[in-house]
């Protein structure tokens, strides 16, 4: 049960942070209030950086209708692997939302020097665990080992919508 709270916690939080990104009027115009993009509970991002990564996502699920989800945290609570948190809030999300379509989670832990990305069975259809092991190697840690975190970020988004788009 403190798990549970724990997760409704976290959303809680994501969702006061995209709401203020949105009243800061950037995005006039355009309802962003049913989506859920990016959690930057770490608060590595930049304001401008945020807004980058919310639009490219935005641009993608509209085309699409598949889910990434990215969530950046300085801790996993009680959970062990940064994988099994990855899992966890997928599976909350599903299970919060209903949603049964494609969705995929990029967790990001600049702190504990972790990254994961979950995919569900659908997403994992076009968006295999090796692809994103690839992705995690070969794009996402060489540019934060070199402190490059928003580039870090922005080229596994990237890539994420690459292998899943095709």
């Amino acid at each position: 049960m403190k798990l549970y709270n724990y997760i409704i916690c976290i959303f809680l939080i994501c969702f006061s942070a995209n709401a203020q990104v949105e009243n800061e009027g950037v995005f006039s115009g355009q309802d962003f209030s049913n989506n859920l993009f990016l959690f930057d509970m770490e608060s590595f991002l930049s304001n401008e950086e945020e807004i980058e990564l919310i639009k490219t996502i935005d641009d993608f699920e509209k085309r699409t209708s598949n889910r990434l989800i990215i969530v950046t945290t300085s801790s996993l609570g009680p959970i062990e692997s940064i994988r099994d948190y990855s899992d966890f809030v997928r599976i909350r999300f599903e299970e919060i939302t209903n949603n049964n379509g494609q969705i995929a989670v990029f967790v990001i832990s600049c702190e504990l020097r972790k990254t994961a990305i979950s995919t569900n069975e659908k997403a994992r259809m076009f968006l295999t665990d090796n692809e994103c092991k690839e992705i995690i190697e070969d794009f996402i840690i060489p540019e934060m080992k070199e402190g490059n975190y928003f580039e870090g970020v922005e080229e596994g988004v990237n890539k994420i919508i690459h292998y899943w788009d095709y």
